[in-house]
């Protein structure tokens, strides 16, 4: 019988400690992010997942999941929620929310955040061919290039063709990356809405307060309960505001917080 996976508490938040089946919440699980390139939730930990790589991307306009390349193994994309552009085999593809991408292996392609707002994007790859030099590669494409997500020279070297970027490190969840949804009745019927929650230390009127008693403006905030110095970290506390829509029979639109587009000032 399989037995439950330990949980391990870090800095940036919980990790599966061993093998075993486990129950993660990704808003207290342990994310990563880099500078330009988004943030990168895997679900595991050491060791990885054998079989199956899963991983949730929550990315600004602009930002890629990583560079354009192709697997020895299947890659397949969910859009959650805004939109993205997909760049396969040298085509450019808008999506948006619930969009399926199905790479089957030695596909070229690449994600990258798109719109006005932020996406959530669900990535699945199988890794049968992932321990070795044969794995895949990273091919030129003029629109990958475009876009920051291409390389100049093909190589299959995971640290060459991401030598000019910032590495991805670990930290907490922050408020807004992901959305809450409720089904509200209506007299037409139910419909959904995305919401996210107001973090703590965030009034209506004045912002977010800092410890010296002064505010942020109300677009920038994020919660108390997370510090780091990290000019990563920095970034990523920074949030904007953006609109997110309900399904029919309504067209109600409500405000949340989510990605920055730009930075903004943080809270201590």
């Amino acid at each position: 019988m399989m037995s439950e996976a330990r949980l391990q508490r870090t800095d940036a938040g919980l990790v599966p400690a061993e093998d075993g089946w486990f129950v993660v919440n990704a808003r207290e699980a342990r994310w990563r992010y880099g500078e330009g390139r988004g943030a990168r939730l895997t679900f595991e930990g050491e060791p990885e997942f054998p079989q199956v790589g899963i991983s949730l991307f929550v990315l600004a306009p602009g930002h890629p999941i990583g560079m354009y390349h192709w697997e020895a193994d299947q890659e397949d994309f969910l859009v959650l929620c805004g939109e993205a552009l997909l760049i396969i085999e040298g085509e450019e593809r808008p999506l948006r929310q619930w969009d399926f991408v199905h790479c089957p292996a030695e596909t070229k392609h690449i994600v990258v955040g798109a719109g006005e707002a932020p996406c959530a994007v669900i990535g699945v790859g199988a890794r049968e061919h992932q321990a070795g030099a044969d794995w895949g590669g990273y091919s030129v494409d003029e629109a990958a290039l475009r876009h920051g997500a291409g390389v100049e020279r093909e190589t299959n070297d995971a640290g060459e063709a991401y030598a000019r970027l910032p590495r991805r490190e670990p930290i907490g969840y922050r408020h807004g990356w992901l959305f809450e949804s409720r089904v509200v009745p209506s007299g037409a019927g139910y419909f959904l809405v995305e919401r996210a929650k107001v973090p703590r230390g965030t009034t209506r009127a004045g912002g977010a307060s800092r410890p010296d008693g002064t505010s942020t403006p109300r677009s920038w905030t994020d919660s108390p309960r997370r510090h780091s110095s990290s000019s990563a970290a920095r970034s990523a506390r920074a949030m904007a505001t953006t609109r997110c829509w309900s399904s029919t029979p309504t067209t109600r639109r409500r405000s949340v917080p989510a990605w920055p587009r730009t930075h903004g000032p943080t809270i201590c």
